[in-house]
């Protein structure tokens, strides 16, 4: 990798072009600073909130399979390609 590097710039001398300073691009970089607190305070309580819709909805996919019978329960998991009926409830998903 070095060679290539080298040899690249090698030609940009040749040629009378400017050598890219890849240096400089990273001492360039701005320090980000910490959001105000009422950003944080509204990050908190969205992901809060949407933990609990998650579990809502995990529980609800529970409840729907064990008001199933097992013949259902056998034909949902051939829809599911193979995945068990109470994985898919706890992810909400099939591969």
């Amino acid at each position: 990798m070095n060679r290539i590097r080298k040899e690249l710039e090698q030609k940009h001398k040749q040629h009378g072009e400017e050598v890219p300073d890849h240096q400089d691009k990273k001492a360039k970089k701005k320090k980000v600073d910490k959001p105000p607190p009422v950003i944080i305070e509204h990050i908190r309580q969205s992901r809060a909130e949407t933990k609990e819709l998650k579990a809502k909805q995990t529980a609800e996919r529970h409840g729907l399979m064990q008001d199933r019978s097992v013949l259902e329960r056998m034909e949902l998991q051939k829809l599911f390609k193979g995945m068990t009926c109470r994985r898919w409830a706890d992810i909400g998903r099939y591969e």
